[in-house]
C-alpha cells in the first residue's frame, strides 16, 4: 500500500508515495500535515514531522510509536501491536488505540481512560528518576567511586599547587 500526505489539511488530494524513505528525503517533510500509511506492513515509524496534525498508522505491526509532535490533533493507530503510549500534547483531541494491547490494559486497568494511564506513567516516570537522582548523588561524592575520586585528586592538585606557589 503507499504512504499517502498531505502539506494543508484541507487539500482534497494525496500526495503518493512508496516508501517513508522516499517520504523523509522530502526538502519540505517539516511541513507535512497529514500522513497516512495504514496497511503497510509497518515495523517501525521515523521520526514524525514537527508539523504533523493527522496520523494513521493503522493495521500495521507497530510495537512503539515514536515521539508525536505537539501539533498533532488527531492518530489513528489501530490493530497495532502498541504496548505503550508516548507523552501525548494538550492538542491531541482524538486517539483511536483499538485492538492493541495497550488498549486493552488501559480498558483493564484504568477503566477505558487514557488519560488515567498517561498520568500514572507519569508518576511512575519521576519515581524511577527520582531514584536514579539520589543513586547518582550517592555515587558522585562517595570516594569509593572514579567520578568521585578524580574531583578530590584534581581539588587535591589544585590546592596543592596554590600552597607551593605561594611558599616560592
Amino acid at each position: 500500500m503507499p504512504i499517502k500526505i498531505k502539506f494543508r489539511r484541507y487539500d482534497t488530494n494525496y500526495n503518493i508515495f512508496d516508501s517513508f524513505e522516499e517520504v523523509t528525503k522530502l526538502k519540505k517533510y517539516d511541513f507535512i500535515k497529514e500522513i497516512d500509511c495504514s496497511k503497510n506492513q509497518l515495523y517501525e515509524l521515523p521520526n514524525l514531522p514537527k508539523r504533523l496534525q493527522k496520523l494513521d498508522c493503522s493495521f500495521n505491526f507497530l510495537k512503539s510509536l515514536p515521539e508525536l509532535p505537539n501539533t498533532l490533533i488527531s492518530i489513528e493507530c489501530e490493530s497495532n501491536y502498541i504496548t505503550d503510549l508516548p507523552r501525548i500534547s494538550k492538542n491531541l483531541l482524538y486517539v483511536n488505540h483499538f485492538n492493541n494491547p495497550i488498549f486493552y490494559i488501559i480498558e483493564n486497568s484504568f477503566d477505558g481512560k487514557t488519560k488515567k494511564y498517561l498520568e500514572w506513567k507519569l508518576k511512575i516516570d519521576k519515581i524511577f528518576i527520582s531514584k536514579i537522582e539520589n543513586w547518582f548523588l550517592d555515587c558522585k561524592y562517595n570516594p569509593k567511586y572514579k567520578y568521585c575520586r578524580d574531583w578530590l585528586n584534581e581539588s587535591y592538585d589544585k590546592l596543592l599547587s596554590e600552597k607551593l606557589q605561594s611558599v616560592l
